[in-house]
C-alpha cells in the first residue's frame, strides 16, 4: 500500500472484504483506525467530524460509537455474537478490521476506511503520522481532495448523503430555506484559513486561543423544550431526539445549571423519577425505579451510558464545538453540568 506523508497527494487502496465486518456499515460513513494514535482517536475524530461532515461523510471511530455501547447496542453493532460490556476492546476492534478487510496495518499509521456506495468494496487511506498535529493537517488534506477521489473513482457523489456543513447550518433561516449558496470565493476563504489555522498549529501556538476565536464566532442556538418534551435547537431548525431514560438525564441538568456531583445524584432520585414516570412508556412501576436507582448509582454504568448517549445525540445533528455547549461535561469525580447559557432555553410547559 502506497503510504501517504503531508507532502503527497492523497490516495487510496481499494480492497474487497475477505469477510463481512461484524457491524453496519453505512455508505455515508468514514471510519477511522488509528495504531500508535489510539489513546488520542476520540480526540482526532472529534476534530475532524466537521470535515468530513462538510463532504457528506459522518466519521466514526471506535472510542466514539463501539466504545460507548450499551448491552443493547452491543447486541445490535455486534449480531450473533456472544460478547459483554468490556470484551470488545480497540485492538479487537483494529484485529477485526484488518481482518475483514485483508489489511495488514501499520501500528505507526491511520487509517481512514468507507465503503464504495456502489459494491461491497472498501477505500483505504493510510496516513503514516504519529505526531497529532501533523496527522490533523493530513488528515485535513485528505479530506479537502475526498470530492476529486470519489469523482475519479467514477463514484457518482451524489449518492452519498450530504449533510448540511456549518456554514449553512449556523446561518439565517434564508440560508435554511436554501436561499444560500458557498460560492467559490467563500470555498477558496475557508481553505486558506483551515491552512493558516493548520500552520498556527504547526508552530506550536495554543490550540485553547482557536477554540476560543471558533467559539465566539460560533451562533448558540435556542433550546425548546416542548410540552411533549420533545427537544428541538430552533435556531439551527433540528430536533434533537434521544432514548427516555437519556432524555430524564438530560432534562434534569438542563433544570439544573448549577449541575451535580454523580454522587449527589441520589439526592435527586424523587425528581428524576418524575421526570421519567413522564416519559416512558411502561406501565411496569418497579421497572422504572430500577432504572432510575441504576442511574443514580455511583458504582453502575447507567450514568456514563446515558451521558454518552447524549452527547451522541447532538453529535449526530451539530459539529463537536457546537455540541459540546449542550451535552454533560464535567471532571471524574467532580461537578458535572451542561454549560449552555439558560438564559436560550425556552420551556414550553
Amino acid at each position: 500500500m502506497e503510504q501517504f506523508y503531508v507532502s503527497k497527494n492523497p490516495l487510496e487502496v481499494e480492497y474487497s472484504p475477505l469477510r463481512e465486518l461484524p457491524w453496519p456499515v453505512r455508505i455515508d460513513h468514514v471510519w477511522l483506525v488509528t495504531g500508535v494514535l489510539a489513546p488520542d482517536c476520540l480526540a482526532l475524530t472529534q476534530d475532524l467530524i466537521p470535515g468530513f461532515a462538510m463532504r457528506g461523510y459522518q466519521l466514526q471511530s471506535f472510542p466514539l460509537v463501539l466504545g460507548q455501547l450499551s448491552a443493547v447496542g452491543l447486541k445490535y453493532n455486534f449480531p450473533g455474537q456472544e460478547l459483554a460490556l468490556g470484551e470488545v476492546n480497540e485492538i479487537e476492534f483494529r484485529k477485526t478490521v484488518a481482518n475483514a478487510i485483508g489489511l495488514e496495518m501499520n501500528p505507526a499509521a491511520g487509517y481512514f476506511i468507507r465503503k464504495d456506495p456502489d459494491g461491497e468494496s472498501f477505500f483505504v487511506m493510510e496516513i503514516v503520522e504519529t505526531d497529532f498535529r501533523r496527522f490533523i493537517l493530513a488528515a485535513s488534506k485528505y479530506i479537502r481532495k475526498l470530492p476529486e477521489i470519489v469523482e475519479a473513482q467514477g463514484i457518482r457523489f451524489s449518492k452519498v448523503r450530504h449533510d448540511k456543513d456549518e456554514i449553512s447550518m449556523l446561518a439565517d433561516s434564508a440560508a435554511e430555506q436554501g436561499q444560500y449558496n458557498v460560492d467559490p470565493e467563500v470555498e477558496k476563504l475557508a481553505n486558506e484559513v483551515e491552512a493558516k489555522i493548520a500552520n498556527l498549529i504547526m508552530q506550536d501556538f495554543p490550540v485553547e486561543v482557536i477554540e476560543t476565536w471558533l467559539q465566539k464566532a460560533v451562533k448558540l442556538s435556542r433550546v425548546k423544550v416542548t410540552a411533549d418534551y420533545r427537544i428541538f435547537l430552533t435556531d439551527y431548525d433540528k430536533e434533537i431526539k434521544m432514548r427516555q431514560l437519556p432524555k430524564t438525564l438530560f432534562l434534569f441538568f438542563l433544570r439544573h445549571p448549577k449541575g451535580c456531583r454523580l454522587k449527589d445524584l441520589s439526592d435527586h432520585r424523587d425528581e428524576l423519577l418524575d421526570i421519567y414516570s413522564k416519559l416512558t412508556i411502561s406501565d411496569d412501576q418497579a421497572q422504572v425505579e430500577a432504572s432510575i436507582d441504576a442511574l443514580v448509582d455511583p458504582l453502575a454504568n447507567s450514568f456514563s451510558e446515558k451521558s454518552a448517549a447524549i452527547k451522541l445525540a447532538f453529535l449526530k445533528e451539530i459539529p463537536e464545538r457546537v455540541a459540546k455547549n449542550y451535552y454533560i461535561q464535567g471532571p471524574q469525580g467532580g461537578v458535572k453540568s451542561i454549560s449552555l447559557d439558560r438564559a436560550l432555553v425556552d420551556w414550553e410547559e
